[in-house]
């Protein structure tokens, strides 16, 4: 058990040729276990994976899951069963999380058991530039606790939740693709307020091509305003929430992201 309790997931979606590369190379001694969960249809993940594992030594262990839902937020949904620590750290196959700052982290919520935890996201481009976006988020990082109702400003790798908990309120939504990691941090906002870290905790890889938020604005503004619908009685907040939202959206294609 390391000082956090902390599970590090990461589905693996047509990863061969990202593994190959090296994306998994920041994981390489992890003392936190490792939850992969791989498509049903083998897409050459899972060859591309045991390979790097075999010259990668993995002290915390690893669980590979097989995906039995349907999309991306099934496949998390199927690795969330299968981890057994108190937290949990989930990330895409691009991104990262900071397992050397778990220690750290440890000592700062010094023996506490929050809901959740949330660092600072570092965001960037596949060129590694800094992302106008993710610029905006850390600037209201401090103000995170109180803004997650109202908009999103927090960097999925970056955070850190409670396991059993999740999965007591149901994991991520599977019915709201565009939207389903702000759904959780609405849900879990509403359970206890996030611990909010001054450092950062993970890292993001913004590609417009595979967003599922910037492919999906439309089905992403109406998800997100579900979400606020389900925090807030009224639908005056959810609806302003709603245009700022279109606002930066529009913001953020005039910046290409």
């Amino acid at each position: 058990m390391t000082s956090l309790d902390c599970t590090v997931l990461i589905p693996l979606r047509d990863s061969e040729s990202i593994i190959a590369g090296g994306a998994l190379d920041w994981l390489a001694t992890c003392p936190e276990p490792v939850v992969f969960v791989l498509a049903a249809v083998e897409d050459g993940s899972r060859v591309a994976l045991e390979s790097w594992l075999g010259g990668h030594p993995m002290p915390g262990g690893v669980e590979l899951v097989v995906q039995s839902r349907p999309r991306l937020y099934g496949a998390l949904n199927d690795g969330l069963a299968a981890v057994r620590t108190r937290y949990v750290q989930q990330c895409g196959i691009d991104d990262e999380v900071y397992w050397r700052r778990h220690r750290e982290l440890a000592a700062v919520i010094a023996g506490r058991t929050p809901l959740w935890i949330v660092g600072r996201c570092a965001t960037r481009t596949e060129s590694g530039r800094p992302t106008a976006a993710g610029i905006y988020r850390n600037l209201l990082h401090r103000w995170t606790s109180a803004l997650v109702p109202l908009t999103n400003v927090v960097g999925t790798p970056a955070v850190i939740f409670d396991a059993e908990r999740a999965r007591h309120l149901g994991g991520w939504d599977e019915s709201m693709p565009a939207a389903a990691d702000y759904d959780l941090w609405v849900r879990l906002r509403r359970e206890e307020h996030p611990v909010v870290l001054p450092f950062a905790t993970g890292s993001f890889v913004v590609k417009p091509e595979t967003s599922l938020t910037r492919a999906h604005r439309s089905e992403s503004l109406q998800d997100c305003y579900r979400a606020r619908r389900g925090y807030y009685r009224g639908r005056v907040v959810p609806e302003v929430a709603r245009a700022f939202q279109a606002l930066q959206f529009g913001l953020q294609d005039l910046f290409g992201e």
